[in-house]
């Protein structure tokens, strides 16, 4: 041997003996997180198709944030529905066919030849780049090859599709601008839900046409209007109308074919003419260039996904989990919260199952992996909608329960407008504070002092006020809640009434904690912070019970007779761990703690999507019980190819039933027309017709992986608190306190602890190792401390970095490398589930 490389190979040896690593070891850490080759490794999460997507819930999810569509390629060719967050319907009601309505904005269809149609498919891919958040598909047939580039441009505002064709006859290209509304949807589960009676609902406001380098179709709702436009670049074109609903472009007669079609939406919310507006949104991408405005749509996506990265031994759960911020970037930059039921992926008309309201439960669970997925930003359309809120709430607190601050039902509509006409949603009072515990995590995660006073703060206050004016003491001087109930509650009577409902008990302690902590960083005192304080420390406890199996476990509350309410309908009884926060692994070894895991219940069962259990198991260390979350519920929910969930289990029987039937379509939830309120008979929805995604549940999914991998609910990190003994896992997230946390888990063997301060401040680790631990100032390589701490308790400087590491197993000598991946070629599977569509051709 060459006695430089002896002696290189030496040292090398010598050196990981010294580090307590095996000479081949290494790790992944770079300057400001995992070191990773983002465009290399996010293609192994490429969403691939082999054969087309012939209906629009198996469609690719394109968006800028805030408009967008799903597209698929039916035989005729292909499809992009057209939506946008802002195309509010108004009507003054919540009643079916007089409700506000989020509605879609219509339709682009390029046809030619049947270039997608399976029978006369030679070759076939579609491929959803997750990374540069473009489309790709190609195909071969008798009739030619096709290829389609699509995408939608946030900073050009325009969606675009680049064509490639090369066909065996000369034939023209149509490309079609339709806007056909529809009826709108509501209440769809298992039980008879309503849609509205008047079929010619919204035809009437629809008008189309074109002028000298374009195409348009606009909409009149009941208080607004939506305008959207489309040139093409590439040919001579040749406009024309064919209806009030649709007017189109067409090409000359040929073989080959290379073009682009622009097209923009814009709505009266935001300018007062939206058409005309439009048609510079479009013109102006056009003179800017196609390659141009690619360009920065890259640049763009590329700076998104450098924020934060996570890596887990589940290929398929990690893939899910950069789905959901894709989506979600892709639908949540706007000026309102997607709706969960569906977002900005409506494929059928104006169809929306549930229709177009906020139900706040279901909306929260959207939201909740962003903040330690470091994407604050993608949280502030939520905040955007519910502030505005404040002054319809407080009308609400007025009318239905006669107190002061702000009453939130679970749902409203996008003008605040709180539903309180059914009883089980005014009794119900623990929305408001929860939406008011979001703002303050906003806060937490992001340590924003303006968004701390101007809404948080504000936010919390109104709710607690809400919760002061329905508290009452007893003759002991402690603090109960009269009669309120769970979210969720069936039935009626008693059910409606109980006293001290855990959900309000959990609420209270966390919201009143919050706004206490929040005062103390401002420095301030009021009467509130008293009356807080002292509800605090005189509050009711849990209601627990002893269950005969399990022990003693949490209840829903009181019955007025003293009885406790047992049934735990949509897990009220878990709340204290999550969402509230009030028990977590900071309680371990509390009976408090044990009562928590003793509650916790396994997901075997139909799957609902609100229902955070997954996260609950991994909040409370549950790391095996987590995983199979997981698997439940990806197997019962993620029932769409390119990685959407359902929001029930029951659905996805139904859609599996249709979808593997040959015979006439399943009609699976009834529905009822309404006219003026009075029921008519039931008629029958195609499943296939009303099927669409759900957000909350990919949410939900998210959040369990971002728990599992880092905790820091209490102010304390915890880095792999959850995570199965035979894992591999790594990541960049984003810590409470405003901190980058950067970690590495090779089967528990957890490697060091990275943490970058963003603003400065206290910070909190928990030691995850019995041995000795060392914590250095990395760019002075100053030893902070050292020892068999079980927390490392330090002040840091906004934007320098810290490093935590074994004393006997430092990792200065380990071999460092970028993490890689292949691209990924095929759909993957995850038992019966699948990412992808295989070849079926």
């Amino acid at each position: 041997m060459d006695r430089r490389l002896f002696l290189h190979t030496m040292t090398g040896l010598v050196a990981s003996v010294r580090s307590g690593y095996a000479a081949d070891e290494t790790i992944h850490l770079g300057k400001r997180g995992i070191d990773v080759d983002y465009a290399s490794y996010l293609s192994k999460h490429d969403i691939v198709y082999l054969s087309p997507a012939l209906e629009g819930y198996e469609g690719f999810p394109l968006g800028n944030g805030d408009m967008g569509g799903m597209l698929w390629t039916p035989s005729g060719g292909l499809t992009l529905t057209l939506n946008k967050c802002d195309a509010w319907d108004d009507r003054p009601s919540f009643e079916p066919g007089n409700q506000t309505d989020l509605v879609s904005c219509g339709a682009l269809n390029i046809e030619s030849l049947p270039v997608f149609d399976w029978i006369y498919l030679e070759d076939y891919e579609a491929r959803l780049s997750l990374f540069e958040a473009c489309s790709r598909i190609r195909s071969k047939t008798p009739f030619g090859t096709t290829e389609i580039e699509s995408f939608s441009s946030s900073k050009s505002k325009v969606l675009c599709c680049h064509v490639r064709d090369s066909l065996t006859q000369e034939v023209s290209r149509k490309i079609k601008l339709s806007r056909w509304p529809s009826r709108s949807l509501d209440l769809l589960i298992t039980a008879p839900g309503t849609y509205s009676g008047d079929a010619s609902q919204r035809l009437a406001g629809v008008t189309s046409g074109f002028d000298g380098t374009g195409v348009w179709t606009q909409i009149q709702l009941s208080q607004m209007s939506v305008a959207v436009y489309c040139e093409v670049d590439g040919f001579e074109p040749k406009m024309f109308r064919e209806s009030t609903f649709l007017a189109g472009i067409e090409s000359p007669a040929q073989k080959k074919a290379e073009y682009v079609t622009y097209v923009s939406i814009v709505t009266s919310e935001e300018v007062a003419n939206p058409l005309a507006q439009a048609r510079t949104n479009v013109q102006a991408a056009r003179s800017k260039g196609y390659s141009s405005v690619l360009s920065e749509h890259k640049q763009e996506w590329r700076d998104f996904w450098h924020r934060s990265f996570l890596q887990v031994s589940e290929d398929y759960f990690e893939n899910l989990w950069y789905f959901h911020f894709y989506q979600l970037n892709s639908c949540s930059r706007g000026r309102y919260a997607p709706l969960f039921s569906g977002g900005l992926w409506l494929w059928n008309k104006d169809i929306r199952q549930w229709g177009g309201r906020y139900y706040h439960w279901n909306e929260q669970g959207v939201y909740w992996p962003v903040h330690a997925a470091n994407h604050a930003e993608l949280a502030e359309p939520y905040y955007r909608t519910y502030f505005p809120m404040i002054e319809p709430a407080r009308e609400a607190a007025k009318t239905a329960l006669g107190v002061d601050g702000v009453f939130f039902s679970d749902i409203a509509n996008r003008k605040g407008e709180q539903l309180v006409s059914s009883s089980s949603l005014s009794c119900n009072l623990t929305p408001g504070m929860q939406i008011a515990l979001d703002f303050w995590r906003h806060y937490d995660y992001t340590r924003q002092q303006p968004f701390l006073v101007q809404q948080a703060i504000p936010f919390l206050e109104e709710n607690i006020r809400f919760y002061l004016g329905i508290l009452k003491r007893d003759g002991a001087g402690n603090y109960y809640v009269p009669a309120s109930c769970a979210y969720e509650t069936p039935g009626a009577g008693d059910e409606r009434k109980l006293r001290n409902a855990t959900p309000d008990i959990a609420t209270i302690r966390a919201g009143f904690k919050a706004y206490l902590s929040g005062m103390r960083l401002l420095n301030r005192e009021n009467d509130l912070v008293k009356s807080c304080a002292d509800v605090l420390k005189h509050l009711a406890p849990f209601v627990t019970y002893q269950d005969p199996m399990r022990g003693e476990v949490f209840g829903r509350g009181l019955y007025p007779s003293g009885k406790v309410a047992t049934d735990p309908v949509f897990r009220p009884d878990q709340s204290p761990v999550f969402p509230s926060g009030e028990v977590g692994l900071d309680d371990r070894g509390s009976e408090l703690f044990d009562t928590a895991v003793r509650t916790y219940r396994p997901g075997e069962r139909k799957e609902i999507g609100i229902w955070p259990e997954s996260v609950v198991a991994a909040r409370l260390g549950l790391k095996d019980a987590a995983v199979k979350e997981l698997a439940v519920r990806a197997d019962q929910l993620q029932i769409f190819p390119q990685g959407f969930f359902t929001d029930m289990g029951m659905r996805t029987l139904q859609f599996y039933a249709h979808n593997k039937s040959e015979g006439p379509p399943v009609r699976g939830w009834d529905a009822r027309p309404r006219v003026g309120g009075v029921s008519a008979e039931k008629r029958p929805v195609p499943v296939k017709s009303i099927t669409q995604p759900f957000l909350e549940s990919a949410g939900i999914f998210a959040t369990t992986l971002n728990e599992m991998l880092l905790q820091s609910h209490g102010g304390k990190i915890r880095v792999f608190p959850a995570v199965p003994d035979d894992w591999t896992a790594r990541f960049t997230l984003r810590a409470s306190g405003a901190f980058i946390v950067t970690s590495e888990c090779v089967k528990r063997d957890i490697r060091y602890i990275q943490i970058e301060s963003l603003v400065g401040g206290q910070c909190v680790v928990v030691n995850p190792w019995s041995s000795a631990a060392r914590l250095q100032h990395v760019a002075s390589g100053k030893v902070i401390a050292e020892g068999r701490l079980a927390e490392f308790q330090f002040n840091t400087q906004s934007g320098q970095t810290y490093l935590l590491e074994q004393a006997e197993k430092r990792i200065e000598s380990v071999g460092r490398s970028t993490l890689k991946a292949m691209t990924n070629q095929v759909p993957k599977t995850f038992g019966r589930v699948i990412l992808g569509k295989i070849r079926d051709f």
